[in-house]
């Protein structure tokens, strides 16, 4: 102890200032020990949504691959869309109705709610790409609903 107590003649510490320092160093040490804590067992792994996006692209083609009559009878939720539209038929989604909704693939109750509810908030739908304005449609989504839906407007590409 005697290199210590020389060490503290040499810069005449004051008490008041040595528990600063001391103060200072526990508080560094503390940070340091939660940041590698932190770093070491607080990351969890991202969730891959690889698997969940292609289970839904499954069921979806399923119910609407299936025949008039018998939609969703492979399902597991029973018969989903028993007046799905026949493939080829296009929705009009500035005048659609609920049910007009749900039978497009991926649209539920509640997004067919919401389309609703976004068209009577903002007028009719200049594009059928503003439907990734609404609550729950993404891009894939979005990318399977553009030539199943149109606006009833005529574009010129």
């Amino acid at each position: 102890m005697k290199l210590f107590d020389k060490i503290e003649a040499f810069l005449g510490f004051t008490t008041a200032e040595r528990r600063v320092i001391l103060l200072l160093i526990s508080a560094f040490l503390a940070g340091w020990g939660i940041r590698s804590v932190r770093e070491t067992i607080g990351r969890r792994p991202a969730f891959d949504y690889a698997a969940v996006d292609s289970e839904f692209a499954a069921r979806t083609s399923a119910i609407t691959a299936a025949p008039s009559g018998r939609a969703g009878s492979n399902n597991r939720g029973g018969d989903l869309h028993e007046d799905a539209k026949p493939a080829g038929t296009i929705v009009n989604i500035n005048t659609a109705s609920r049910e007009e909704l749900v039978a497009l693939p991926g649209i539920g109750g509640a997004i067919a709610d919401r389309i609703i509810a976004y068209r009577n908030e903002r007028g009719p739908f200049r594009s059928v790409r503003e439907l990734g304005g609404v609550k729950g449609i993404g891009k894939k989504k979005l990318e399977r609903l553009i030539p199943l839906c149109t606006t009833g407007k005529i574009v010129l590409r």
